[in-house]
């Protein structure tokens, strides 16, 4: 199939394609193109085909497509962004599940990192009270090893003790 194309479609093929919305429109009355692009390409530069158009700000809302225009796409290789490609699903151009929109809001951004490093000073802190625990068990373990030592050794020298007091009694008398 390929082969029959023109070398530029070839071209993009190969490449990534997406098909994402291209705001136009006037200042606060945004209208969008929905076009098949090169993914690195920016969304109002030129694209390869536009397969239809979303007007949020009518009443209903306006999405037409080109539906045979843009199963075909996907069948080449397109991928929809997720935006396009739940206005896909609920329009039933596609049979698939809709996407979760991966764009972070920079307050929940700021909002993630301060509750991980949260968690991370809170695990810190948890290693070093368990690193202390482990140093304070094993002083506590040395100090029973070194009592228990101590008491074998007064115990051997009471023993020894009651041996060289029989041997001194021994000694006296023959002197």
């Amino acid at each position: 199939m390929l082969n029959r194309l023109p070398t530029t479609v070839t071209k993009l093929i190969l490449t990534m394609l997406v098909i994402r919305l291209s705001r136009t429109g006037k200042k606060k009355q945004p209208t969008y193109r929905v076009v098949v692009q090169e993914k690195g390409r920016d969304p109002w530069g030129k694209s390869v085909d536009m397969v239809g158009h979303y007007n949020p700000r009518s009443n209903p809302k306006e999405i037409v497509f080109k539906a045979d225009r843009i199963r075909e796409w996907i069948a080449k290789g397109a991928k929809p962004t997720p935006t396009v490609n739940n206005l896909l699903v609920a329009a039933k151009v596609i049979d698939s599940p809709k996407v979760k929109n991966t764009v972070k809001d920079v307050r929940n951004m700021a909002k993630a990192r301060k509750e991980r490093s949260e968690k991370d000073e809170a695990a810190k802190k948890a290693a070093a009270e368990a690193k202390a625990a482990e140093e304070a068990k094993a002083a506590e373990e040395a100090k029973a090893a070194e009592e228990a030592k101590a008491a074998e050794e007064a115990k051997g020298a009471e023993e020894a003790k009651p041996a060289e007091t029989e041997t001194a009694t021994e000694t006296e008398p023959a002197a």
